[in-house]
């Protein structure tokens, strides 16, 4: 609470017209985009630190080119995770291993729910299918 203070007393003696988002607006927004994401089939963990992530997991890499993705609110943005696990097997055993990940910083909410919905829906390509 201090240094947001803080932050707006540097503000107005930069005379800089800056705004901060009011913490009343940024929490309403926060509820809108918990039931956006529930919507889409995410689960909300939350953790000791009072901090929140959204997890998905979309389905089998047979059938969905992603098979993790995470949402962690981070400021003002959203850090979204995307990450694709395929089945290897070893000597002894069958593995999941995780062959590729992206990480995305996104600052919109609209942004967000079009890139998650993009995402979601994206298929892996025959030879994934076929060797997976």
């Amino acid at each position: 609470m201090a240094t947001s203070k803080l932050f707006d007393l540097v503000l107005m003696a930069c005379g800089s017209s800056v705004h901060r988002q009011s913490d009343s607006s940024r929490s309403v927004a926060m509820q809108d985009l918990d039931h956006q994401l529930k919507d889409l089939g995410f689960d909300k963990e939350k953790k000791e630190d009072g901090s929140c992530k959204y997890f998905l997991f979309p389905g089998d890499s047979n059938k969905v080119f992603w098979t993790q993705i995470t949402v962690t609110p981070v400021g003002d943005s959203w850090q979204v995770t995307y990450a694709r696990s395929e089945n290897q097997v070893g000597l002894w055993k069958m593995y999941s291993v995780v062959t590729k990940i992206e990480v995305h910083v996104i600052n919109k909410v609209n942004n967000l729910i079009v890139e998650i919905t993009e995402q979601k829906s994206r298929t892996p390509g025959f030879l994934r299918r076929l060797c997976n």
